[in-house]
């Protein structure tokens, strides 16, 4: 099966969300930050995992407002 690829933009327009830094990311997959290779899409739901953004391979992170 071919994977499909979302943009950093494209996943912002879907969530309504915003972008800081390249929109051109292309994602192509779904992961926890401490599972997530570079084209995994990884979330941030609770504020004492953020420590753990600067040693992930993910390449974009959803992250609440908070």
């Amino acid at each position: 099966m071919e994977k499909k690829y979302y943009t950093a933009v494209q996943i912002a327009k879907i969530t309504g969300g915003s972008v800081f830094g390249d929109g051109n990311v292309k994602i192509c997959g779904l992961a926890s930050l401490k599972d997530a290779c570079p084209e995994d899409l990884s979330f941030l739901a609770n504020k004492k995992y953020a420590g753990q953004i600067s040693s992930i391979k993910s390449l974009l992170i959803i992250a609440g407002k908070d």
